[in-house]
């Protein structure tokens, strides 16, 4: 009996004291497991580098062409405009060979115009008006004069030619007009002369006529015939003649026209040639002047004014983007894009020091050093050299409204810069 009081109350307060045990044991467990979550809930993620590099890749200048170079119109640390000139090479030797052409090409064009003049017969209102004859960059008044005293020329030429071919017609109608009226004053004279004839012939029959008489009368019938035979026969000859003088003259006309039109082809053949090596020439030449492709600031100068260079030979500067124009990005490898997705939220610390300038852009985020960006492009590339090259993903940040730029004018971020990020699993 006394061992069963003794023990009762001992079992009791050994049951009791394991509840107690174990629920702090529990709680203990729950508080452990609370904060497990609650920090695995804040360290999810993981830590990139984020690069800022400019929009536009670099430009890098070499020489465009064999030469010298005559002009460097810009310095190290200098900010350019879009189509600014850089520098310039040497053209001398290409102006020349433009000049030459050109003057080459004055010359065609005034054989054009000497050709279109024969063509057109001397006309001048057939003859186009605005053909421009001087060569660029040169006197030729002189020239150009000498070339419109020729069109004079030849113009004064056709018009003396066509006087002359009017005075052949006009003699020769003149002469047929004679030949016409003396074969009709001969003819009339044969009628005459022929009844003439027939009343002798009737007299000499009545046995009252002259045998003189008679004979008389036959011998000028027969003159009057030949002279009407010789009349008939110049009025045919001339009439040959006419027709022969007017074939000359219309294979001549043909003939002229015939090489006028050869020589305008050939003239508008060395024409349009011409009008291509000066179009060629002139590419050469403006490729001898450098001008920037965009705004910039000139970095890596290297060229000299009297400096020779060649194509393919080292860089005689490179040009930057202005800074503003500059984007947020970090590479991974093929096996890790699958932790990121479009839209997904990357924190990025922002750097400290002398140059940051807190006050000028306020608080960003949550701190005063760390901004909030998102996924906005998540693009495959191929980096490295030829012999050996790496499959990676870029992938592009971007920041809420303005504020890239806003960072860039406080002298926050510059280009070149590797920022700490953080990419946040989405939740």
């Amino acid at each position: 009996m006394t061992r069963a009081l003794a023990t009762g109350p001992a079992q009791a307060f050994s049951f009791g004291g394991a509840i107690w045990g174990g629920g702090i044991t529990l709680g203990l467990l729950a508080l452990l497991v609370a904060a497990w979550l609650a920090f695995a809930t804040t360290s999810r993620g993981f830590a990139v580098a984020v690069v800022v590099r400019p929009e536009v890749p670099v430009f890098v200048l070499r020489a465009p062409a064999p030469g010298r170079i005559a002009e460097v119109s810009v310095r190290n640390g200098a900010r350019v405009a879009k189509g600014d000139r850089l520098l310039r090479l040497d053209d001398r030797l290409i102006a020349s060979e433009i000049a030459r052409k050109e003057i080459e090409l004055a010359d065609v064009l005034a054989r054009q115009r000497l050709f279109q003049v024969d063509l057109e017969g001397g006309d001048a209102a057939a003859l186009p008006v605005a053909v421009s004859l001087t060569p660029r960059g040169g006197g030729g008044a002189g020239d150009a004069q000498r070339l419109e005293d020729m069109i004079e020329n030849r113009r004064a030429r056709a018009r003396i030619e066509r006087l002359d071919g009017l005075r052949d017609a006009q003699d020769v109608r003149l002469k047929t007009d004679a030949l016409r009226r003396n074969e009709a004053a001969l003819r009339r004279q044969q009628d005459l002369l022929a009844a003439n004839l027939k009343d002798q012939e009737t007299l000499h029959q009545r046995g009252l006529g002259r045998s003189q008489l008679l004979l008389a009368a036959r011998i000028e019938l027969e003159k009057t015939r030949e002279r009407l035979a010789l009349v008939r026969l110049s009025r045919a000859r001339l009439h040959q003649e006419t027709r022969l003088r007017k074939s000359q003259l219309a294979q001549g006309l043909m003939a002229k026209w015939d090489a006028a039109h050869v020589g305008l082809l050939d003239a508008a053949t060395a024409e349009a040639s011409l009008r291509v090596e000066l179009r060629t020439l002139r590419l050469r030449r403006d490729r001898l002047t450098v001008a920037a492709p965009f705004d910039g600031v000139v970095q890596g100068l290297a060229a000299t004014t009297g400096a020779h260079v060649t194509p393919g030979g080292p860089p005689l500067l490179s040009l930057r983007p202005a800074q503003g124009a500059l984007r947020l990005h970090f590479l991974l490898q093929p096996d890790e894009v699958h932790k990121v997705a479009m839209d997904q939220r990357v924190s990025i610390t922002l750097p400290t020091g002398p140059g940051r300038a807190a006050d000028a852009i306020g608080p960003p985020a949550a701190g005063a050093d760390v901004v909030e960006a998102r996924i906005a492009a998540i693009t495959p590339r191929r980096i490295g050299s030829q012999g050996r090259q790496e499959d990676v993903f870029t992938v592009e940040l971007a920041l809420p409204d303005a504020l890239l730029p806003e960072l860039v004018r406080a002298d926050v971020i510059r280009d070149g810069q590797q920022l700490e990020g953080i990419v946040h699993e989405p939740g």
